[in-house]
């Protein structure tokens, strides 16, 4: 049995309940400067890369972009992002309760994963809107 709001959200509520962002997505090939201006331009930290049929391939992260991007420097712009995302990322379905999206993100350091629907990515879950989420729970409980 729950004992609050945030252990029964756990346990209940599924990933759609969330006010996800819509992914923005890119093609695998798409050159990385191209990513990195519509990342900058919807001020997104998370990118979902997607196959020909636009079933995903990978994630982009900032934190890819720190370690893997910008060691290469200007170099890099016009590489494509394939050679720098997470292929085959872990995901889960927009049905998933939270408690297993928290287990994956804890358990293996993630600060986002791609949510799909049907093979394709509809969302990125960030570790920041999961805290939102639990806060505007509790609101008396922080200030």
């Amino acid at each position: 049995m729950p004992q609050d709001r945030v252990e029964w959200s756990l346990l209940n509520d599924p990933v759609s309940r969330l006010a996800l962002p819509k992914a923005l997505c890119y093609p695998f090939n798409t050159p990385i400067s191209f990513v990195l201006e519509g990342m900058d331009r919807e001020k997104t930290p998370a990118v979902c890369l997607t196959t020909k049929e636009g079933k995903l391939a990978g994630i982009l992260t900032e934190h890819d972009i720190l370690e893997k991007v910008a060691p290469l420097g200007i170099h890099a712009l016009e590489l494509p992002v394939d050679q720098f995302m997470t292929s085959d990322p872990e995901w889960v379905a927009e049905t998933e309760v939270l408690a297993r999206v928290v287990q994956i993100m804890d358990g293996a350091g993630y600060r986002h994963l791609p949510i799909l629907r049907d093979q394709k990515p509809i969302g990125i879950i960030s570790a920041g809107l999961l805290v939102t989420h639990f806060r505007n729970l509790c609101p008396d409980a922080v200030g």
